[in-house]
């Protein structure tokens, strides 16, 4: 079944909203410097957000989904009628989708909001949005008398964002600006927040974007850990290496990720090409981390091949920035060591287009 709906076009005021935005994390900044965007985004919440889990009618079929036996309490009987009539829940990896009911298009009746847990190697989580019209809900059309899929398994159903847990950094808020609702959808790296504005009914739903630039103050803590799991040892740097450490990050981290250097140690004379390749430095990293620097590093007169990385600007309260900095001889064959690094960032300016 599929139900005829109209061109749903990104919001007009977009401009204008974004500068409220833009204005919210800079009023936070006075206050705060290290969380000014969440701070901002929190006190721009969404109210009115029902929450609706469904499940699997068969344990041992994944593929069987199903909306519960009763209706949940905040959820009125239309609202329930219609999710049953026109959208069938999800199969993800661990269960199946859910659901957030919440205006999202400002007519007065509650949206819905998919979220769907896919997993894979990025534990990719997926949302779609569908708009409440008539008596069901379907997805935004891409244009006039286009078609929109009651049933989102069906091979054109959309998207409208998802989230990787490994290999990014991605979360998002949702959030009224004058009066108008928006999904802040973040992606993250190290040195910078890009926020998308979307329009989850709107088609194309992307209407603004925005950055939120940061610098960084590292430290290296005395107290290390070394070695795998179960075979940990605990070694308190120098003075001397711990300042060392230090000066190099000051010097070669910027506020964004710098591109390798060709040969971050001088290879002696006559080196074959698997040599000189140790004394380049360490290559390209896994995907589920962010390269920021490769550098030189000497330390007791041997030049050391040294690279931070970063969980693409993962940060939280208690630890701050998530990294980790490799170092090893360039004239040894072995795999080095990995000190702890810590680092809080402040927010240096935030740019919108226009």
């Amino acid at each position: 079944m599929t139900l005829a709906v109209g061109p749903l076009q990104a919001a007009d005021h977009a401009a204008a909203d974004v500068a409220v935005l833009v204005n919210a994390i800079q009023t936070q900044m006075l206050k705060d410097k290290e969380f000014a965007l969440e701070s901002a985004l929190s006190a721009l919440a969404a109210p009115g957000a029902v929450k609706v889990d469904t499940k699997r009618k068969d344990e041992s079929d994944p593929e069987s989904c199903a909306w519960p036996v009763r209706k949940p309490a905040e959820v009125t009987d239309d609202e329930w009628q219609a999710l049953r009539r026109s959208i069938m829940p999800q199969p993800g990896e661990f269960g199946c989708s859910s659901y957030v009911l919440i205006d999202m298009d400002e007519d007065g009746r509650r949206d819905a909001l998919q979220r769907t847990y896919i997993g894979g190697t990025g534990l990719f989580t997926y949302y779609s949005a569908y708009k409440r019209v008539g008596q069901g809900f379907v997805m935004p059309s891409a244009g006039a008398g286009a078609k929109a899929k009651v049933k989102p398994n069906e091979e054109d159903s959309q998207e409208l964002f998802s989230t990787n847990d490994r290999g990014a950094n991605q979360w998002y808020q949702m959030v009224r600006l004058q009066g108008r609702f928006y999904i802040a959808y973040v992606d993250g790296s190290f040195g910078q927040d890009q926020i998308t504005l979307l329009r989850p009914t709107a088609h194309p739903s992307g209407v603004a974007t925005l950055s939120v630039h940061y610098r960084y103050q590292f430290s290296v803590p005395r107290r290390q850990t070394f070695g795998p799991e179960g075979q940990q040892r605990r070694v308190d740097l120098s003075p001397a290496l711990q300042s060392t450490l230090e000066r190099a990050l000051a010097r070669y981290v910027t506020e964004r990720p710098t591109q390798a250097l060709p040969q971050a140690c001088p290879a002696p004379a006559g080196a074959s090409e698997e040599e000189r390749a140790r004394y380049a430095g360490f290559g390209p990293g896994h995907y589920s981390i962010e390269t920021v620097a490769d550098f030189p590093f000497w330390w007791q007169g041997h030049c050391h091949v040294a690279q931070l990385i970063s969980w693409f600007g993962r940060y939280d309260r208690k630890d701050g920035l998530l990294n980790r900095l490799r170092v090893r001889r360039a004239d040894k064959d072995e795999e080095g060591l990995e000190y702890e690094v810590r680092a809080r960032r402040q927010i240096t300016k935030v740019n919108a287009p226009g």
